[in-house]
Parts: structure tokens; sequence; C-alpha cells
């Protein structure tokens, strides 16, 4: 199937729209870089590295969804496949540094609400991810689609 070019930019204002999605995570998780660092007093068990490293593997989740949106149809399966990939990982990896100061009986540091930022900013990216780079049923044995989009591991 040849995709028009209708289609073709449709896909890419998506993936456009979903970077600028990212770039607004990345400015949250910068944020909250500082605040851990200066909690780091009181919480010296804190990974200050951690929102820095979450931080860069959404610029590389950007520039791949920036390179697929310029891809030509027969250039998306394997980029596409590794954009999905990388955003459920990267949420995994985002609700895990959340639980370390959100969590259960976990003392906070004031990041409640920059976590709230970065989860509607990747909730937003995952809805900008057009329909057909999203794994069907059946198609990774470890994931599995939620009401919400978001595909999340069962692992």
């Amino acid at each position: 199937m040849t995709e028009s070019s209708d289609q073709r930019a449709r896909v890419r204002r998506e993936l456009q729209a979903m970077t600028r999605d990212l770039g607004c995570m990345s400015g949250a998780l910068r944020e909250i870089a500082t605040v851990w660092r200066r909690a780091r007093p009181s919480r010296p068990d804190l990974p200050l590295r951690l929102p820095l490293q979450l931080d860069a593997g959404t610029h590389q989740l950007a520039r791949i969804a920036e390179d697929l949106a310029w891809n030509t149809p027969s250039q998306r399966p394997g980029p596409a496949r590794l954009m999905v990939e990388q955003m459920s990982a990267l949420e995994r990896d985002l609700a895990a540094a959340r639980a370390m100061t959100c969590g259960a009986g976990v003392p906070p540091v004031g990041d409640s609400g920059l976590w709230e930022r970065v989860g509607a900013a990747m909730r937003q990216a995952r809805a900008h991810v057009p329909d057909r780079y999203l794994p069907q049923s059946g198609d990774c044995p470890n994931e599995v689609s939620n009401p919400a989009g978001a595909v999340t591991s069962v692992l």
C-alpha cells in the first residue's frame, strides 16, 4: 500500500507534535534534577544523575521521532518499532524514578507537581504516535495496551 501525501503530512505533524511534547517533558525533568540536588542534604539516597539520564532518553526518543517524521514509508518500520519500544521503556523508568519521591511512605521532596507535568507530557506524546506504529494485540507478549492508549509492561 502506498501512502498519500496527505497521510505522510498527517504522520509528520503527529510525530512533530510528539517531539514538542517530549521537549516539555525534558524541561520538567531538568527541573526535577534541580529539586533533587536541593534535597540532597535530607535525601542523600536520591541518584542525582537519574533525572538527567531520563532527560537524555527523552532527547533520544525525540530525535527518533523527528527522523521518523521525514522518513519515507518504506524506511519507517524499524525506526517506528524502536521508537515505541524506547517510549515504553522510558515510561517504566519514569514511573520508577517518580516512586523514589512520590511513593507511599517516601519522604516528599517537592517534585510531585513536576512529575504530574512529566506524566501529562508523556501521555500527550503517546497520543501523537500514529496508531499504525503501536503494537497490535499479540505483537509483543510482554506488553499490553491500556484504555488510555499507553503501553505498559506486564512483567
